[in-house]
């Protein structure tokens, strides 16, 4: 909360999530973004539906890999599971 307060009198930042990093906060963004976007009913109702968008969407979604980075001193690197 320090933090959160100290970023925010300063303006570091225009939009502070009401989730912990732990908690869906990323999910809180995609939906923030897709509410500005005036998407975001329609991409709700596709995917309830699981329609031929959302089958689209989530084939292409499930054959991208997911890849693992860190930090060795001052380089990103790929990582093994």
């Amino acid at each position: 909360p320090m933090f959160t307060e100290f970023a925010d009198r300063r303006e570091y930042c225009d939009y502070v999530t009401g989730a912990n990093s732990n908690s869906f906060a990323v999910r809180e963004v995609c939906e923030l973004m897709l509410g500005l976007m005036n998407s975001y009913a329609d991409v709700v109702e596709s995917r309830v539906a699981r329609d031929a968008r959302y089958e689209g969407y989530f084939k292409i979604r499930q054959a991208t890999g997911t890849r693992l980075y860190g930090q060795e001193d001052e380089t990103i690197v790929l990582r093994d599971r």
